[in-house]
């Protein structure tokens, strides 16, 4: 049976088109990190947030979506911008 991650992984890069390939499971059990796609253009991070909850409470089974935290959603040159200021 696949992980809460990779479920979520699975479901973002088919759904989106997404780059969820930072996702970590903490010692909790909670999933979260990085999630990039160019689906997130022009949103804002609310808007973002809430289409990527809607879209895995859509789609994950029954009592999985209280496993997921806290999933930081940018598009890829919002990332590649903050790459370079490192």
């Amino acid at each position: 049976m696949a992980t809460t991650a990779e479920l979520v992984r699975e479901i973002l890069e088919r759904e989106l088109g997404a780059d969820a390939s930072d996702l970590k499971t903490s010692p909790e059990g909670r999933v979260s990190g990085f999630v990039v796609a160019t689906a997130f253009s022009g949103k804002d991070p609310m808007e973002r947030q809430h289409l990527v909850r809607d879209l895995l409470r859509s789609r994950l089974p029954e009592g999985t979506m209280r496993s997921v935290g806290l999933l930081m959603t940018v598009t890829p040159s919002e990332l590649a911008a903050a790459l370079e200021d490192d």
